[in-house]
């Protein structure tokens, strides 16, 4: 049986996809569009049974894109996913008839019950009649399997942290001591988790904000920021421009 196909969107300026490309490979035969207006031409052209846009900081234009693409190819699955995340966004796309809104980094476990119920959903397309696939609510800090959610908790803390002081350099060992863990026990909670280090997501993140910067000319740094020569460096390594 031939695996259903997944068209992952680019759009606008993606300073890091934090999705990790094994899941996605469990589900999908993917291909990447990088030029969201090269999007149509690649659904032509590689006739996908689920699109994923992913966005860094949305914009008008892209997010216009995506709402025009939903309405050329309506009966495509669109899975949206955004770093900047705000409640007006999340309205608005669903409103534009997206099938899931998910903010990054989407944990593994979220990450495979939305492929999982959209590979199910493409398996029973061509019925005359299927039933209504839906993602299993996931509970977040109330999980009932009591024993998870406080490091659930403490990592989600750690991400609106980074948020928060991205401007400075955030050591492993203090946001460790913080969770009530090791350096090393958090590492691998993190990763688990997230797909990613802890220092992978922080300098992701700092490179994200970069690049709206440099967007943005009328924009302030926070106080304090300072683009360090790692991050520099690293930014070049992966993007030749933001």
């Amino acid at each position: 049986m031939k695996r259903p196909r997944l068209l992952w969107i680019h759009a606008g300026d993606v300073c890091a996809n934090l999705a990790p490309r094994a899941i996605r490979a469990e589900y999908f035969d993917v291909e990447f569009c990088l030029e969201l207006q090269s999007a149509q031409a690649w659904t032509r052209r590689f006739a996908p049974n689920v699109v994923c846009f992913d966005f860094e900081h949305p914009e008008a234009a892209p997010l216009r894109a995506m709402r025009d693409f939903k309405l050329s190819n309506p009966s495509l699955p669109l899975l949206m996913l955004t770093a900047q995340h705000s409640e007006s966004l999340a309205v608005w796309a669903f409103r534009a008839r997206i099938w899931n809104y998910l903010v990054k980094p989407v944990p593994k476990s979220e990450l495979r019950a939305n492929f999982n119920a959209l590979s199910r959903l493409v398996g029973e397309a061509r019925r005359v009649s299927r039933s209504i696939q839906a993602v299993r609510a996931l509970m977040p800090a109330e999980d009932i399997a009591g024993s998870e959610a406080p490091q659930a908790r403490s990592l989600q803390a750690v991400l609106a942290q980074v948020e928060q002081y991205y401007a400075q350099k955030l050591r492993q060992t203090a946001v460790a001591a913080g969770c009530g863990m090791s350096s090393s026990a958090f590492s691998r909670a993190f990763k688990a988790e997230y797909g990613l280090t802890f220092s992978q997501y922080q300098m992701s993140y700092r490179i994200g904000r970069a690049c709206s910067y440099g967007r943005d000319r009328t924009a302030r740094p926070a106080p304090g920021w300072r683009l360090g020569s790692k991050t520099l460096r690293t930014s070049r390594a992966h993007f030749a421009i933001c």
